[in-house]
């Protein structure tokens, strides 16, 4: 045995818990990760997880969707438990007011104490970063930039959702549920990793530069000098629906090239004044380009890159699987829920469907997969 899963769509939280306790019942799971439906109410979902795996390693966050191997379900709670066959060691630390201020300096004592060795000097061959963020903190990037000057490892995750009411996130952590605040998680494997980004749409050719941004909020004033929901419809070329907002939004995200790679910026809402409120921050002077869904296809292109991770890894023990809540609305617009979840029957699988993934920094729109030998 190296990682069990375990599912509950039981709405009575006691009863759930005692459900997820059953399933990962073994004295050889140290570490546990869960992600639950906002439907749960946070501070008893915290602490009837902890109470359920006394003297474990718990953490988790709340979702806009849960994944689970071979489904993708809402109103749930999934878990995963590891035992020392796939993660041998780690060390998590909790940063609180991120919004506020940033500091890592509790980040690098835990990591120093937990592990033996500076944050610093963490080779990125052997020690891997889990993120967890509060999904409307709106400071994933600051984050995500902060983490890169202090050491070198991969920091993977997403952003915590609430079923797509943007209202409130919570990150869970040893019995206590938090606002506005980061879980990171170093994790030594014990035998190997393999991070997956992977994202499905095609580059239309049509630029907008974001003349005016109010970077604070991630709001777009102006795109190529005109008001930038204007500009934004007129690039997609399609009249404007409030009402289907979210597929417009879906179907044409804008993307950001960084050499040969694309980072996507996501729409989420229409702001006062002909404005665009982003997922993911655009600084003042970006270029980015329109993009485009139609003709891609993310069943195939996620297919294949968990195809490269087992090619790489021989095996996989786990899969953390962290997919953005607007890919789904586009998997359910194809009718290819069920075809993406079947991709991740054969592994043992929990994820949730987020505000926002992190790879190498903050993006949107994007599946983003930790494997684990």
């Amino acid at each position: 045995m190296k990682t069990i899963t375990a599912h509950t769509n039981n709405k009575d939280i006691v009863q759930a818990c005692n459900e997820i306790k059953t399933k990962l019942d073994s004295e050889e799971i140290e570490v546990i990760i869960y992600f639950a439906s906002s439907s749960y109410e946070p501070s008893k979902i915290a602490k009837f997880m902890q109470d359920s795996f006394p003297n474990k390693k718990v953490f988790g966050c709340s979702s806009a969707g849960e994944i689970i191997s071979g489904k993708i379900d809402n109103s749930s709670i999934v878990a995963m438990g590891f035992t020392k066959d796939v993660i041998s060691s780690l060390s998590i630390t909790v940063l609180e007011n991120i919004s506020k201020e940033i500091d890592l300096s509790k980040f690098k004592e835990n990591v120093k104490k937990d592990l033996g060795i500076s944050a610093e000097d963490l080779d990125y061959k052997k020690y891997l970063g889990l993120i967890l963020v509060d999904g409307i903190s709106v400071a994933e990037e600051h984050l995500m930039d902060k983490l890169g000057n202090v050491t070198n490892i991969i920091f993977s995750g997403a952003s915590a959702g609430d079923d797509l009411k943007f209202q409130e996130t919570y990150i869970y952590y040893d019995g206590k549920v938090y606002n506005n605040a980061a879980l990171l998680v170093v994790i030594e494997p014990t035998r190997g990793y393999y991070v997956i980004k992977t994202e499905s749409y095609n580059l239309t050719g049509k630029k907008l530069v974001a003349n005016k941004v109010n970077e604070k909020d991630r709001i777009i004033e102006e795109f190529n000098g005109k008001p930038a929901l204007t500009e934004y419809l007129s690039q997609v070329g399609q009249e404007f629906l409030p009402e289907s907002a979210f597929v417009y939004f879906a179907n044409n995200p804008l993307g950001l090239r960084v050499g040969h790679d694309i980072y996507i910026r996501a729409p989420r809402a229409v702001a006062d004044n002909n404005t665009l409120l982003l997922q993911c921050n655009l600084l003042e002077g970006m270029e980015v380009e329109l993009l485009e869904c139609s003709s891609a296809d993310i069943v195939a292109d996620t297919k294949k890159a968990l195809d490269k991770a087992k090619k790489e890894l021989g095996e996989i023990n786990a899969l953390l699987s962290f997919n953005c809540a607007y890919r789904i609305i586009l998997l359910s617009l194809k009718n290819q829920v069920q075809d993406y979840a079947d991709l991740f029957l054969d592994f043992p699988t929990a994820g949730f469907c987020a505000y926002g993934e992190q790879y190498l920094g903050h993006l949107n729109q994007t599946g983003t997969i930790i494997a684990l030998k």
